[in-house]
């Protein structure tokens, strides 16, 4: 019966704290859009990942009019403080928590006052694009004077051979929605392919946060095989899992293995 209650409760609370954030945010769009009449360019998926691509699409188009970004997550929209300045980017009254950012999303999205600033039609376009000469350079200009975290480069100055890795992983195969649809619910491929990269002398670093499902699983892997000098988590190397580690753990592995997700699509 106290089990039933405290679902009920947890349930209850949870979509007060959705509803909570949700007006706020809808409350700082409107204020933004239709009493300071500011135009805020951005996408309907907002999703981290997504975000990345959209904002490498708009970036001149921001940068070059009198036009801003809105964060939403101080987490999900980390990439806006590397691509523009403090006063292109508007913040809401308070941010959403990252533990609770995409029921909130879906639950803002359900507004008129939410008003993306890409159609269907450009978000295939976006998703089919070739990486372009352009777009790594705009990467490196901006990388040039970021500083990555202490252990990070005690990590790179090891001149190791690494591979970077991340899967998804969820075990409800009848549940594909969002992100479930590109998981894997079978662990012991996940252990192969680990093995496998081992056995040809490749130091790996494991992606992904502490609450992703496969960082449990493969922790549990290195300890019972012993391999904490072979397999690294990248949770441990960064000391916060900022965007510039990030990308700076991307650009000086030989290449990355897994699923699409974040600076890694």
């Amino acid at each position: 019966m106290l089990k039933i209650f405290l679902k009920k409760l947890r349930l209850f609370l949870k979509k007060i704290i959705i509803i909570f954030y949700s007006k706020i945010i809808l409350f700082s769009l409107y204020y933004y859009q239709l009493v300071k009449n500011k135009k805020i360019i951005y996408s309907n998926s907002l999703g981290f990942g997504d975000n990345i691509m959209f904002y490498i699409q708009h970036y001149l188009k921001i940068k070059k009019n009198n036009l801003y970004v809105f964060q939403f997550c101080k987490q999900i929209d980390q990439p806006l403080y590397f691509f523009f300045e403090k006063k292109k980017i508007l913040r809401p009254i308070v941010s959403i928590p990252f533990h609770f950012y995409y029921p909130i999303i879906s639950e803002v999205k359900k507004s008129k006052i939410f008003t993306p600033s890409i159609t269907e039609g450009e978000w295939n376009y976006l998703l089919a694009r070739k990486n372009k000469d352009s777009i790594k350079n705009l990467f490196e200009l901006k990388l040039k004077d970021q500083k990555v975290s202490n252990n990070l480069e005690k990590f790179f100055g090891l001149k190791y051979r690494y591979i970077c890795f991340f899967i998804k992983l969820n075990f409800n195969k009848n549940d594909i929605n969002g992100s479930n649809s590109r998981a894997t619910s079978e662990k012991k491929k996940i252990f192969n392919l680990l093995s496998y990269l081992i056995s040809e002398k490749y130091i790996i670093v494991v992606l992904g946060l502490k609450n992703d499902p496969a960082i449990k699983i493969i922790r549990e892997y290195v300890s019972k095989l012993k391999l904490k000098d072979r397999i690294l988590f990248f949770i441990d190397l960064s000391d916060n899992y900022n965007f510039i580690d990030q990308l700076l753990i991307a650009k000086n592995s030989i290449g990355y293995l897994g699923n699409g997700s974040g600076v890694y699509q």
